[in-house]
């Protein structure tokens, strides 16, 4: 799955945001997987022309959103 980070920022309340671009192809399944790991992030879909996500998680867990946007990276 092709994911391009478009931004990423720091929140008050030790939280980030992160937004991607991902294939239109992709935009569903991207929500199913995130909505799986519920309360680890919330996502939403800002754009969805231009097929873009918002993933907001708090820095505790972002080394495992990292893991799993590399391995749906890899994953073809």
């Amino acid at each position: 799955m092709k994911i391009e980070e478009i931004s990423r920022r720091y929140l008050d309340g030790n939280s980030e945001e992160l937004i991607v671009h991902v294939d239109k192809k992709d935009l569903q399944l991207l929500g199913y997987i995130l909505e799986t790991i519920e309360g680890m992030c919330y996502y939403s879909t800002i754009d969805k022309d231009d097929s873009q996500v918002k993933i907001t998680y708090t820095v505790d867990y972002k080394l495992d959103i990292e893991k799993i946007l590399k391995s749906l990276r890899e994953h073809e």
